[in-house]
């Protein structure tokens, strides 16, 4: 309780006060100091009057005396006569210091006292501040934290117990404990971004916990504190539908690439026909030509699968695909993003002709030590990940194949012929992050796969034993391993620099029956630096260096009509480095406009690269200059309007000729190859329909020329001498051009999809083609004029979610048997062959078909999911290979079959 008095001197005017006969006359204008309270007595505050809520105050008349004690109290303002009675009682016990005139001379006054008796003064001399009751909030599933939550607190009165006082009244007291609040008679806060929450001094008794959390069922229980107790309450509150652990966020970023695609791991992995594989995802959009059979070829714009480059956080892939498509190397769990630039690109990326796929790795969650187990019908997985510290965070994931296992298996007990295949692979990721301060992240990673396969025919020995015991089996062997470290540096508020090392071990090996043996070994390290500075709101300059040095040490060996012959080259020194710089420059807030300029040096190449970018082939005069590539890229964005933005851009290319190393070599390329060049021509537009709902429409032209090819039969019949006679020339053109559609539907609580469709044309031309066509001319082994795919994917009740996809594509071309003439001398049959892919196979279509569903626990959930791939089969047969037979007069179409997958997934 709280105690207010003041003075109020009952003579005005004056006031006769008696010493040794004296008197004393007091005029108003005579200085009087107050006297001042010096001890005070709490009244006792009826328990009674107190549990009813009983306040208010009591005003009693109090005469001080000259030495400052109380001789009389007097009620003046009555509360209650229990409170009245206890305030006289307290009042006739306190102190006064005198009060005074002229500063000397004590007098005696009648004052007026406001004693006040307030219950909630009361409860916080009585109440301690405490915690408790706390704990976190978690989704049910996942364990994921939950931020910004309201928690709400409901008592029952009835059920409180050893209350002194109204409900109401002891929680207005505690309501400014902590960050609790209370809002009418319900006790509130809300959870940090950790997921905790504390409460402060709640009484004892039974209580219910609500909590009203939108995109979650609504949570409430029951539970009793005792006194004195401290209670720990972890709510786990059930989504109505699962997300996954990701954040999905509406915003359109912003961009500077004129082609881009952006896909987050939470759509990708749950795309139809993919199996999961967030990396084959470049499969289902615009730009890109439909792979063969289950192969992982990504065919850009009409160009082929080596005029394309595969980057991991800004540095080389050595291989994107086990088996050549069966399943991305870099298990999908550990990315974050998947960017895919179909052509027109900037400067940042060197070296391909065609397109650019990056994988960008996440960084490891947080929040908690948490991970999962994956059994699928072709591997098994694991990935944990947390934080180790306040600063280290870690994640780690591996994957091993077992479907090698089930062929042995089946092959063992139900083939007649002894044959048995092993395939097997396996993959791993390890990185560890350390956030030093706000300007200091640096990564740390390891990444290593294998693949293996093996072809044992028993009882049959054939070629040399001098190549090694395995005469009887075809066996081939990819290793490698990616292990570096990236620093990102923010040097000033402007100012930010990221560079990143990784050094690169390859190991390939092959062999075949004993006719035929292979082993490549390569070193080296791959390199990036890249420093930004935001010169001003309108211009931002980047400035880039890049590139690769390796060693190679290849072995060769294998059986011809003219005995063993042995090849080997060692410590073969292959080395690109790139330099850039381009400016992102605004005129107006709407208008970007990128410029850059880079040049590639190839060390392993020869020949007189050009002094020039070149937008066609400006010949020799134009060539002068060392064994590298000048490029220029400018590309714009302009917005019209916040929905609807015009986009276009221009820039030549160039790449070390491919296949990497094999067609320089002197023996069996041309030592003077030079890079192959190509130009993109790129015009578009873009229309922001909806916060989730988005138009895209690029048209492009790109050219190619100084391709490598391998020599034909018109090669060698053409040759003069045998100085002529070459393995690989660089005299191929290639030309493409092409409308891309994408309709495209971002992720929300229930569905995501597009529709992607290409137009397209891509034809190559060399001097053996002039006959083909009026224009020497012929069609790109992988044209497809029609390209359409269907994608969706829904989130159904009970936590079921469904998906389809449906691709149609025109037919591959293909060079048609036009006639067959039957050799009675040689017993053989001669066919006679049309032009070049002058004819091709019929459409393409396929449906795909996925389903998973989920069961959540109350810390783990449990995912089966079906895929399957090509479910269309039972209706049509797309053609993939056309066979014939010994007399080529019956064809028979192979088609891929229905491809289903299947698998469990447990997370903790």
């Amino acid at each position: 309780m709280t105690k207010i008095f003041w003075l109020i001197l009952i003579f005005c005017s004056f006031f006769v006060f008696a010493e040794d006969d004296d008197e004393i006359i007091l005029d108003m204008d005579d200085e009087i100091i107050l006297p001042e309270q010096i001890l005070f007595v709490e009244a006792d505050y009826d328990s009674a009057l107190f549990m009813q809520g009983i306040e208010g105050d009591v005003i009693l008349e109090i005469l001080i005396s000259e030495t400052g004690s109380v001789d009389s109290v007097a009620v003046v303002g009555s509360l209650n006569p229990i409170l009245d009675s206890a305030a006289v009682a307290a009042a006739y016990r306190f102190k006064f210091s005198p009060a005074k005139i002229h500063d000397t001379i004590p007098i005696a006054v009648i004052i007026q006292y406001v004693y006040h008796f307030f219950i909630e003064e009361q409860l916080s001399k009585e109440i301690i501040d405490r915690v408790n009751l706390s704990g976190r909030v978690f989704e049910r599933g996942n364990r994921r934290p939950l931020g910004d939550v309201l928690i709400a607190l409901v008592f029952d009165s009835v059920a409180v117990e050893n209350l002194i006082v109204p409900l109401d009244k002891y929680l207005e007291t505690i309501a400014n404990f902590g960050e609790q609040f209370v809002e009418d008679g319900v006790l509130l806060t809300y959870t940090d971004s950790t997921g905790r929450y504390r409460f402060h001094s709640i009484p004892a008794g039974r209580f219910t916990m609500r909590i009203p959390q939108a995109g979650y069922v609504f949570y409430e229980e029951s539970e009793v504190i005792s006194v004195n107790d401290s209670l720990t309450i972890n709510p786990f509150l059930s989504p109505l539908s699962h997300h996954d652990y990701e954040i999905v966020v509406y915003y359109r970023g912003e961009e500077k690439e004129v082609s881009r695609h952006q896909l987050t791991l939470n759509e990708v992995r749950k795309i139809p026909g993919l199996s999961g594989d967030a990396v084959k995802v470049v499969q289902a959009l615009p730009g890109v030509a439909r792979p063969m059979a289950t192969l992982g070829t990504i065919v850009v714009r009409g160009t082929s699968n080596n005029d394309s480059k595969f980057l991991l956080d800004g540095t080389d892939i050595v291989l994107l695909y086990h088996f050549g498509g069966l399943k991305s190397t870099y298990n999908s769990e550990a990315l974050e993003t998947i960017d895919f630039y179909p052509g027109g690109w900037g400067v940042k990326f060197g070296d391909a002709t065609g397109g650019v796929v990056e994988l960008k790795s996440r960084k490891p969650k947080t929040d908690r030590f948490q991970g999962h187990l994956d059994l699928s019908a072709l591997d098994m997985s694991f990935l944990v990940e947390g934080p180790i510290g306040e600063k280290w965070s870690f994640l780690g994931t591996a994957r091993r194949s077992h479907f090698g296992e089930i062929v042995k298996w089946v092959m063992k007990n139900i083939s007649d012929g002894g044959v048995t295949i092993v395939p097997y692979y396996w993959d791993y990721v390890v990185r560890a992050d350390f956030k030093l301060d706000e300007r200091h992240h640096f990564t740390f990673s390891s990444f290593s796969s294998n693949d293996s396969l093996a072809v044992i025919i028993e009882g049959v020995s054939m070629g040399s034993d001098e190549l090694g015991s395995a005469t009887n089996a075809m066996n081939m062997r990819t290793f490698f391993s990616i292990n570096g470290m990236s620093w990102e540096y923010k040097i000033t508020d402007n100012l930010d620099n990221f560079f990143t090392i990784k050094s690169e071990t390859i190991r390939n090996s092959f062999g075949a029956m004993g006719f035929a043996r292979s082993e490549n070994r390569i070193n080296g390290f791959r390199y990036r630096d890249n420093l930004a500075w935001q010169m001003n709101e309108k211009a931002k300059i980047n400035f880039g260096l890049e590139g690769y040095f390796g060693s190679a040490d290849i072995f060769m060996d294998m059986v011809s009509d003219r005995g063993l012959v042995r090849w080997s080259r060692k410590d073969w020194i292959f080395s690109r480095t790139g330099v850039y710089t381009d400016l992102e420059f605004r005129p107006i807030e709407r208008w970007l406009i990128v410029p850059g300029v880079r040049y590639d040096y190839y060390y392993e190449l020869d020949y007189s690269g050009s002094v020039l970018p070149e937008f066609l082939d400006y010949g020799e005069n134009f060539r002068k200059g060392t064994s590298g590539e000048p490029a220029f890229r400018l590309s714009t964005r302009f917005g019209l309007t916040d929905n609807h933005l015009l986009k276009g851009a221009i820039g030549t290319y160039s790449q070390s000729p491919e296949p990497f190393g094999q067609v320089i070599d002197s023996t069996w390329g041309d030592p003077n190859m030079p890079a192959t060049k190509a130009a993109h021509f790129v015009l578009g537009y873009e229309w922001q329909i909806t916060d989730l709902l988005s138009f895209d429409i690029a048209g492009y032209r790109n050219n190619q020329w100084k391709i490598p090819r391998m020599a034909s039969n018109r090669d060698l019949a053409s040759a003069q001498n045998i100085d002529d006679i070459k393995m690989y020339y660089n005299d191929e053109l290639g030309k493409s051009r092409g409308i891309e559609i994408m309709l495209r539907h971002n992720q929300n609580e229930r569905f995501f999809g597009w529709i992607a469709y290409t137009l397209s044309q891509s034809k190559r031309k060399t001097p053996h083609t002039a006959t083909m066509s009026q224009d020497g001319w012929v069609n790109f082994s992988y044209d497809q004029t029609h390209n359409l795919q269907l994608l969706a994917s829904f989130k159904l009740p009970r936590r079921w979610e469904v998906g389809g996809r449906f691709r149609y594509t025109t037919g591959n071309p293909t060079t048609p048997v036009i006639r067959t003439e039957y050799d009675l001398t040689n017993n053989s049959v001669w066919r006679y062959m049309g032009d070049f892919n002058s004819a091709r196979l019929d459409p393409f279509v396929q449906f795909d078909f996925r389903a998973e569903k989920k069961w959540l626990f109350k810390k783990t959930t449990l995912t089966a999911y079906w895929d399957i791939q090509n479910l269309s089969y039972f209706i049509y047969k797309s053609p993939e290979i056309t066979l014939y037979d010994n007399f080529y007069l019956e064809k028979q179409v192979i088609s891929t079959p229905i491809i289903p997958s299947l698998g469990v997934r447990f997370d903790f």
